[in-house]
């Protein structure tokens, strides 16, 4: 049971008779690094059972025509993972309360991982933090961290991008002028980060400089900025 939205389950068998008249509902799996990873849909009770998705990294697959009232949790593990296992995971109630979606993204189970779900939010809108539930970097206070937060969403669409995968970025700078003053030479985003490897690129014409973390983090101890 979806603990943090059981109040918005709705009875799929009555759902499925509206569902001739019912605008399709999809989630955009939308990967962010190189990591391949398999993602599993677990259904409310009398709802029907979803057919896991391979989502290869890098890339963005869609889940069309989920069933009209459709209410569970979706979960992205990497080749190999257990499952079910803790892990952070996107809920969703399609056609429930009203007639609209319900959503959010949970770490109760989990408050570190960092390894599957991110975020989720509807397609076609303006998004604010209110529609964009999930971290960059678990845990963080835009999702439920205990069963009886307040963050579930509300809205009228029916179409959501679900992102996997955790997107790392460092700061390359490099001493520059008599004065040796830092300045940016660049900004890296990284999927899987050996820290090690971007000595050559620091250094790359022979002078010096040094890695900074952007909040992820990350940093090097070859040479951290301070």
């Amino acid at each position: 049971m979806m603990r943090s939205f059981a109040q918005f389950a709705s009875s799929c068998a009555l759902a499925a008779l509206m569902a001739s008249t019912a605008l399709a509902n999809s989630v955009l799996l939308h990967s962010v690094d190189h990591l391949d990873r398999t993602v599993t849909f677990t259904p409310h009770s009398y709802c029907e059972g979803l057919e896991p998705v391979f989502v290869p990294g890098g890339h963005s697959i869609w889940k069309h025509n989920i069933p009209h009232g459709w209410g569970g949790m979706i979960m992205a593990a990497l080749p190999g993972g257990i499952h079910p296992i803790h892990r952070v995971i996107a809920e969703v109630q399609f056609q429930g309360f009203e007639g609209q979606a319900h959503f959010d993204i949970s770490a109760v189970d989990n408050h570190m991982d960092d390894t599957g779900v991110h975020w989720m939010y509807p397609l076609g809108v303006e998004l604010t933090r209110y529609l964009k539930p999930g971290c960059d970097h678990f845990p963080c206070d835009n999702c439920y961290l205990i069963w009886n937060d307040k963050h579930n969403r509300v809205t009228e669409k029916t179409e959501f991008v679900i992102e996997i995968g955790q997107l790392l970025g460092v700061g390359i700078y490099r001493y520059s002028g008599p004065e040796k003053s830092l300045v940016v030479f660049g900004v890296l985003w990284l999927d899987l980060v050996d820290l090690a490897d971007l000595v050559d690129l620091v250094d790359l014409d022979g002078s010096h400089g040094c890695i900074a973390d952007l909040g992820f983090g990350i940093w090097n101890e070859y040479d951290r900025c301070d």
